[in-house]
Order: structure tokens, then sequence, then C-alpha cells
């Protein structure tokens, strides 16, 4: 194919890279092109926020530190295909398309992108232009652009794009031009945002860039970081203090994590697989994890809230006491000893009974107490107690001054004299005993011999039998135990000798005096 040389006016083809350094873009209603870029180098970033979020939009977009004139959209009249290109055809019949690949694995207008980012810009003359030559123009971007990442060759000529200085660089084309070209750009260092790539065409062959008059085709990148970060926790309700266990889970393929903070509330620390958080105030927390990679690009997590109720003001609730016992119920004298005991307990749980209160008769008394628990201790009356029922009254007292309830029993103090053993044998003749035992109540010790011949000895006490040794001839010394209980003091003990018939018995039998029970 021969190679010409045209004059440098007529059509003009140019390529436009434009960026949101805040990772956001402002969308116009048709997109901008910066024609001040290419007059006077000058560009104004801005991070004036923007009416709607397009960050996620197919359409070209800018920020609005100039007001640029609208890019008009000029009809493409048809497209072309041109092996696996689809090329918009001008009616000056020059046909041309831009398309980028990023994490994706096609050619497409509008991808997301974290590594390498590949741009493919494609262009044909389809017929000769007469009456003059095509000039094409690359445009400075207005953004700070790595030195080098952005190149391009054609036959014959080549040009670069935002690497040296705030010029554009033109060369000249051939006719039935036909070129290809994939242009690829490292983004890992580069900010979030979302990146417009223009491939433009000046429709006026005047030999100036007539922004008026182009039309063009756009492809969309947004650049991602690689890196992501979640947060879980719990509990994430309850009252106070509430203990929080956090975890921050860091996804870096790319392995370019520089550092990481996790955030609850004011306070700020280095993250941890696991971050425990203890919140003693009442109040709504939020808490999140931000990591920033070696190019200084931050990352935040999902947000956490974290709602503290007040704490619960414990209410302090009166001790008890239960299971009162006195034994024995009778005492007949100042030396025998009877038994005050009972249970106590904090239903708090805490424990802080610390006195017990006794009232005996007309007396009052008072020990230290501990914790929950059994009382138990040993009493005896003094003089000049006097005899009859002593009533007693128990209650315990916690730390709060709180008072349990209170129970009662009572002891009864019989001062007559304690009875005597009691001895009685006899023969053939039938006896009654009527003997004193000194107490209303209590248990005592019964001996009785009726030798070889059988006889019949019987207890009484109020009208009721407690003892009968039946029939029988003991044939030596036997022994129980009895007891009673009543208003009365008095037993009585009924001998029949010979109940099985004959004479000539004998019988003995020994009453013991009584103890309390």
């Amino acid at each position: 194919m021969t190679r010409m040389r045209f004059k440098l006016w007529s059509v003009v083809c140019l390529l436009f890279v434009g960026i949101s350094l805040a990772g956001s873009i402002c969308r116009s209603e048709g997109p901008e092109f910066p024609f001040g870029a290419l007059e006077t180098g000058l560009f104004e970033e801005s991070n004036a926020p923007c009416g709607s979020d397009s960050a996620n939009q197919a359409d070209p977009a800018r920020e609005t530190g100039r007001a640029f004139p609208p890019f008009p959209r000029v009809p493409k009249l048809t497209r072309v295909e041109e092996g696996n290109t689809f090329l918009p055809l001008s009616d000056n019949k020059i046909g041309y398309t831009i398309q980028v690949k990023g994490d994706g694995s096609y050619w497409v207008s509008d991808t997301d992108v974290s590594g390498e980012l590949e741009v493919r810009i494609s262009y044909r003359f389809f017929e000769t232009i007469s009456g003059g030559g095509d000039r094409f123009i690359v445009v400075n971007t207005p953004m700070n652009a790595p030195m080098g990442w952005f190149s391009h060759s054609g036959p014959e000529h080549s040009w670069s794009l935002g690497i040296v200085g705030e010029s554009y660089t033109v060369f000249n084309a051939t006719p039935d031009w036909v070129t290809e070209e994939v242009l690829r750009l490292n983004v890992q260092g580069l900010p979030v945002g979302t990146y417009v790539f223009y491939h433009a065409y000046d429709r006026n062959p005047n030999g100036l860039p007539d922004f008026e008059s182009l039309e063009y085709d756009y492809a969309v990148a947004r650049v991602k970081n690689p890196i992501s970060v979640s947060l879980s926790g719990g509990p994430l309700s309850g009252k106070a203090p509430l203990d929080v266990t956090f975890q921050v889970v860091v996804n870096d393929p790319k392995n370019i994590k520089d550092t990481c903070t996790f955030v609850v509330g004011d306070q700020r620390s280095g993250c941890a697989v696991y971050n425990q958080q203890t919140f003693t105030s009442d109040g709504v927390y939020k808490a999140w994890a931000e990591v920033k990679d070696m190019y200084g690009r931050e990352v935040k997590s999902n947000e956490l809230t974290v709602t503290v109720d007040p704490a619960s003001v414990p209410v302090n609730r009166p001790p008890t006491v239960s299971n009162l016992s006195v034994t024995p119920s009778q005492v007949s004298s100042y030396d025998e000893d009877f038994i005050i005991s009972y249970y106590y307990d904090d239903p708090d749980g805490v424990d802080d009974v610390v006195t017990h209160h006794i009232g005996l008769g007309a007396s009052s008394l008072s020990y230290p107490a501990g914790g929950s628990g059994r009382f138990q201790e040993v009493y005896r009356f003094v003089e000049p107690s006097t005899p009859g029922i002593h009533y007693i009254d128990v209650y315990v007292k916690d730390s709060a001054g709180h008072a349990s309830n209170t129970l009662s029993s009572s002891i009864y103090l019989d001062l007559k004299k304690p009875c005597g053993t009691h001895v009685e044998e006899g023969g053939d003749a039938a006896e009654e005993h009527w003997i004193d035992l000194g107490r209303p109540s209590g248990k005592f010790w019964f001996d009785y011999e009726t030798y070889d011949q059988e006889d019949r000895i019987t207890i009484w006490y109020e009208g009721k039998k407690k003892f009968d040794s039946g029939c029988v001839g003991t044939n030596g010394n036997r022994s129980t135990q009895v007891l009673y209980s009543g208003s009365s003091t008095q037993v009585e003990v009924f001998v029949e000798p010979n109940c099985a018939g004959g004479t000539g018995t004998k019988w003995k039998f020994t009453v013991y005096c009584p103890l309390p029970y």
C-alpha cells in the first residue's frame, strides 16, 4: 500500500482519557470533551458533590472543575465489521471504535478493572479523502498519568499520550489505512474511580481541531481496588457493660496491603483477626475497618452498629429464713439444754446476710452472720426465768439493712423437781401404780422381769395404752423405751399376774426418770 503525506488539515481524529480522582463521576446530559486541555493544557480538578451516583454508569463523564461545552452527538451512519471490531462509519467514510478489557475476558464498552486494563482503538479510511490531507491529534489527559503507560505506534508514525509537557502530537495518515492498537495500563496504583476513554474524529476538514464538529466513541473502565475487607461481630446489642467480639477479614490477592485500622466510635487501633471491645456506657456506636494499600488508596469495610442499653440497677431483695426448729420442745430445769436452728439465704446471690436476730421471751440476741447457710446454737434458761411457754422469734438482716421474714416457735419451761427411779415388784396379786414423771412429755426407759410364770404388764398415759408386754414369762430382764406427750405428768403401770393361769408367780419393773425429746 502506497503511503502518502497529506497536508495538516481536513479530518482530525483524537483520543482522550477522563478520570474521577474522588472515586465518583458527575454525569451530564452528553459526554463533554475538555477542549481547554487541548488549547491551554489546563484542567482543574474538583471534589464538588455529584447530583447522582454515576460510578456504575456506562455513560462518559467528567469532573466539574471547569464548564466545558457539551461534546455534540453526531449520528454515526453505520457500522462495519473489521475482524472482531465494529467500526462506527462516519459520513466521511472513516470508521473508528474504542473498547476495553479489564477483569473480564471480552472486549466491551464498559468494564471493572483492578489489575491491568487494556484499551483497544481501531480506525480505517474506507475511501481516499480528496482535496487535502487528514490529521490525527492525541490530547494530553486531565490526570497525572504515570510515565510511559500509554503509547501507540502506526505505519511510519508514532505518538504518545500524557507523557511530555502540555502539547499534543500531530501526524499524517495515508488512504486506506487500517490500524488496530492495544494500549495497556497497570491500574494498581491509580486512584479508584471511573475512567472514560474517548476516540474522537473531527468531521470539519479545515486543519483545525473543531470540537463543535467532533463525533466520538467511548469506553468506560471503573478502577477497583483488588483489596476487600469485611467486618462481623456480636453481640451487637445488650446492656452495659457489653463485651463484643469483632472479626476483620482482609482479602488481598495482589499482596499490596499496607495498614489496617479498626475503628469504633472515636477510637482507632490496629486490626487483629479478633478484636475484643467492652462498651461500658450506653449509646449507639459505629464500627468499621479501614485498609490502605501501598499506593495510599483506602478500602473501608461494611459498617456495624452496636446498641448499648443502660446497665441494670440491681434490686437488693431482702433475705429469707426457713425451717425453724426448737428441740426439745420442753425443759424442766435451768441445767437442761435446748437447740434453736434454721436456714437463711440471700435470693440476690450476693450472700450479704450480716446479722442474726433471735427473740427468746423477753430477751433479744444478735449474732454476726456471713453469706447464706444454717444457723444453730445451744441455749439454757437462766434464773429467774419463769415456768411456762416461752416464745421464740428469729429473722436476719442484710448489708443494706433489709430484714427477712420472721419465723416463730416456742419452748415450755417446767421447773417441777425431776422424778427419781421408780421400782416395784410383786406376786400373785394384781397391782396398779401411778407414777409422776415430773413433766408432761418425754421419753423414759422401762425395765421388767416376769420370771418363769407368765405375767402381763401394760403402761397407760391419759387413757391411751403406751406399752403392752403381752402374756410372757421373760425368764430374764427386758428393757424398752416409752414416749409420751400431753398435759399430764403421770403414767399408770398395771400388772396382771398369772395371765395364763396358775399361781406362785413373781414380777418386777423399773421406771426411769424421763428425758425430753
